[in-house]
């Protein structure tokens, strides 16, 4: 059954279903997932019709690739939707992805330890050429395989057969719309199926209608040009988007989705938004505690109004003032109908920017903070600060994505945050928290990580009272082949070896040696 989300601060709306899936005796589970976005396709590959497709503007992690586009930058299609931009041997900002080559053939790895290797290309008609996903490796060095074949005088190419890490086939059938080959049907090694059918006008790539999953529940799915909606066994769910421009305001754009006629959500995002405080700088955490720690930060409180997304689920929705609903209801959306308590029952979220280098500026989809909705529409719901390495200007996103400060003020007015200095692949290395002692007083302690230099196995856990509490060792395939965990009045140190688990006796780090005994 179809699942979905609002992806924010774009509000693109995303429809997912998951028709067939299955473990395999090992390896990863075998997973066929199709992803609907709405909105311009931002990848300009969805109407490729040189290749295989699930209709227009749906995607799927099976089909993923490596091409060089126009402008010359390697560009790596996700099957998500999406497209990154690679480097060879430096991590992308967002997912920590490594690009590389082997003998000329491209891969990427996460910073799991998985690799994807993209062995199969095909050259379209306009001399560019796609690297499509052949190898998928999980940590462990297990691989499922893909396979593919070219029909029309060679010029498209199918996907025929997923080999699962243990040996089994899942193959592919298609049908052949207008210029496009479209996947109709999927088997799975225990012959369950899931069923494709589409609509084609003769102008436009043909849509995706109707998904029959493996236990034989369907789901058909139409759009009218604003409204997209989906009926399943269980009833009726549906999103309408709205898209306005204001000479005060800016840019104003809303997202209602109804599911099963019973429950509401309301996203919108603006520019600029009336009715919500502008500066939050008294809400803003502390990272210094006078000569006791002090941690530089660069946290976005000002112009809090902008760049804003605004929340309301089912219960939120029903607390909407009446004339907000009132408006919603005749199918209007207008940001100066809300009031300030209307706002504050959201969760807000508030985003960094990004500059083009010209002077140009856009929202990223980096996090500045995030405000719980409020309990009463009076109190302001507690903030959730986030700050990135990296940033030349506070409302600029840095480096990274992944945070280095999440903080608080708390109700009382004192300041809680995680400060972590992480790797090149976002693995944390040093995670600092706040605490206070019996006193009350407010400080820090650190827990370290160290690491091998691939960045990916944990070698050292080193907790906050500098007790070294585990050290492991590792293979080439990311598995920890020996383990030592030891603390102050723990249990023996287990040993993880190839032979199987067994307790040794281990001088620890402060000079305990721990008894040996039987497992727990």
């Amino acid at each position: 059954m179809p699942s979905w989300t609002v992806n924010e601060p774009d509000l693109s709306f995303w429809l997912g279903d998951l028709p067939l899936f299955y473990q395999p005796s090992r390896g990863p589970q075998i997973r066929f997932e199709l992803l609907y976005k709405d909105g311009t396709d931002s990848t300009g590959e969805e109407a490729m019709s040189q290749q295989f497709m699930f209709g227009e503007h749906w995607s799927s992690p099976w089909r993923c690739y490596i091409l060089t586009n126009s402008g010359g930058a390697v560009v790596f299609v996700n099957g998500l939707g999406g497209q990154t931009t690679l480097a060879a041997g430096t991590p992308t900002y967002r997912y920590e992805l490594t690009f590389g080559a082997t003998n000329g053939v491209p891969w990427i790895d996460s910073p799991s330890g998985a690799r994807d290797v993209f062995g199969q290309n095909l050259t379209d008609t306009n001399g560019h050429t796609r690297s499509y996903l052949t190898q998928r490796y999980d940590p462990s060095g297990n691989a499922v395989q893909l396979q593919y074949s070219t029909t029309n005088s060679g010029t498209v190419l199918l996907l025929d057969r997923i080999i699962d890490a243990g040996g089994l086939t899942n193959t592919f059938a298609y049908t052949n719309t207008g210029a496009y080959f479209m996947v109709s049907k999927i088997t799975d090694p225990f012959n369950a199926t899931a069923l494709f059918e589409y609509d084609y006008d003769n102008v436009n790539p043909p849509q995706l209608t109707a998904i029959t999953d493996a236990i034989q529940l369907r789901t058909t799915i139409s759009f009218d040009g604003q409204t997209l909606q989906w009926i399943t066994p269980y009833g009726t769910s549906q999103v309408r988007k709205f898209f306005t421009t204001d000479l005060t305001y800016g840019a104003q754009m809303a997202a209602l989705v109804t599911e099963l006629g019973v429950r509401t959500n309301l996203y919108a995002y603006g520019d600029i938004v009336a009715n919500v405080s502008t500066n939050l700088s008294a809400m803003r955490p502390s990272t210094t505690n006078g000569s006791v720690f002090s941690f530089p930060n660069t946290f976005d409180s000002a112009n809090s109004n902008t760049r804003g997304t605004f929340h309301w689920g089912p219960r939120q929705y029903a607390a909407l003032s009446s004339g907000a609903r009132a408006m919603l209801d005749q199918g209007q959306f207008d940001f100066t109908q809300f009031t300030a308590a209307d706002y504050r029952v959201a969760l807000q979220r508030h985003w960094l920017i990004v500059s083009d280098g010209q002077g140009q500026e856009s929202y990223t989809r980096t996090l500045s903070f995030e405000r719980a909705p409020s309990p009463d529409g009076t109190v302001e719901g507690q903030i959730t600060w986030y700050d990135y390495v990296g940033k030349t200007n506070a409302a600029y996103q840095g480096t990274m994505s992944l945070p280095r400060f999440v903080g608080w003020k708390l109700p009382n007015g004192e300041s809680r945050f995680v400060y972590t200095l992480r790797n090149s692949l976002g693995a944390p290395t040093n995670i600092i928290e706040t605490w206070n002692d019996n006193a009350g007083n407010l400080k820090v302690r650190t827990n370290i990580l160290i690491y091998a230099t691939n960045n990916v196995d944990l070698l050292i856990v080193t907790n906050a009272l500098a007790i070294r509490v585990s050290s492991n060792y590792f293979n080439a395939f990311h598995q920890v082949i020996t383990n030592y965990s030891s603390q102050p009045g723990s249990s023996p140190p287990i040993v993880m070896t190839r032979m199987g688990i067994f307790r040794r006796p281990l001088t620890s780090v402060i000079g305990r040696t721990a008894i040996p005994g039987p497992m727990d």
